[in-house]
C-alpha cells in the first residue's frame, strides 16, 4: 500500500516503535517539529535516512538529548543542520548530497561550510558526500592559487573520507572529465584526507560504452595519482 506524502505528518504522532533502530523517510510532507517529537520517542534509532521533508522548519531546535544512540545520519543539508543542534554523542558518520550545477565551482561547498560548522579535523566523525554533477566538466575552471587547508570554516573537509560522484552527462562530456582531469583535481583541491571514491553514470547511451574500459582505467589512474590519500576507487558505468 502506498500512502500519500501528506498523511505521514498525521500518522507519525500516533506511532511509537520501542525497538526501532533504522528509520528512512523520503519525499514526505512532515513538519520538523512533528519529526523531532517522533525522534525523541525513539532513542533506540542508530541509523537515520531523511530526505525531501517538504515542511522543514529551519528555526526549530531539537532537544539536546534527542537520538542518543544515533551512529549514522544520511540527510539533506537542512536536516543535518537541524539535528547537529543536538548533542548526538554517538554519531560516527554523516552523509549529505550536493549538486554541481555551474561551470565556475569555487563556492559550491559554501553551504556545507555552514552545515558542518564547528567540526574540526579532531572530531571523531566521518563525512560522506554524494555529488550529483549537472554540468559539462569541460567548462570547469580550476581554483587559482594554493588552497588554505587551515581555514577554520573549512576544517570539516579534513573529515571527508568518502565521495560518491554521479553524472547523467553523455559521452562527449565524460570524455571531458578525463581531458581536463576534472574529477581528481576537484577532489584534491577540496578534501585532504579522502580515502574512497565512487564514480557512476546514469547515462544509458550505448555510444558511451565504446571506450568505457580505457576511460575507466584513465580516470582511476588520475584519481590515484592526484589524490594520494585515496585507497579505493570504484568506477561503474563510465
Amino acid at each position: 500500500m502506498v500512502l500519500p506524502p501528506d498523511i505521514w505528518g498525521v500518522l507519525l504522532p500516533t506511532i511509537t516503535l520501542p525497538s526501532l533502530s533504522n528509520l528512512s523517510i523520503i519525499w514526505c510532507r512532515i513538519g520538523s517539529s512533528v519529526l523531532s517529537a517522533f525522534l525523541v520517542r525513539h532513542a533506540s534509532i542508530t541509523t537515520l535516512n531523511l530526505h525531501s521533508l517538504l515542511n522543514h522548519e529551519p528555526n526549530l531546535s531539537p532537544p539536546k538529548s534527542i537520538l542518543p544512540n544515533l551512529e549514522t545520519l544520511n540527510a539533506d543539508a537542512e536536516i543535518v543542520t537541524l539535528l547537529r543542534r543536538a548533542k548526538l554523542p554517538n554519531l560516527k558518520w554523516i552523509t549529505a548530497p550536493i549538486k554541481l550545477t555551474y561551470p565556475d565551482l569555487q563556492s559550491e561547498l559554501s553551504e556545507l561550510d555552514g552545515v558542518f560548522a564547528g567540526l574540526t579535523r579532531k572530531s571523531e566523525i566521518g563525512v560522506r558526500l554524494e555529488v550529483a554533477m549537472e554540468f559539462n566538466p569541460g567548462e570547469w575552471v580550476p581554483s587559482e592559487g594554493p588552497v588554505n587547508k587551515e581555514d577554520k570554516n573549512e576544517e570539516w573537509r579534513h573529515l571527508v573520507k568518502i565521495v560518491g560522484f554521479n553524472t547523467s552527462i553523455c559521452d562527449d562530456n565524460l570524455e571531458g572529465m578525463n581531458k581536463r582531469e576534472f574529477l581528481p583535481k576537484w577532489l584534491s583541491e577540496r578534501f585532504w584526507a579522502l580515502e574512497r571514491v565512487y564514480v557512476g553514470s546514469d547515462c544509458g547511451c550505448l555510444v558511451c560504452e565504446y571506450h568505457q574500459v580505457s576511460r575507466r582505467k584513465t580516470l582511476e589512474e588520475s584519481i590515484r595519482e592526484i589524490c594520494p590519500s585515496v585507497k579505493d576507487v570504484i568506477i561503474n558505468g563510465i
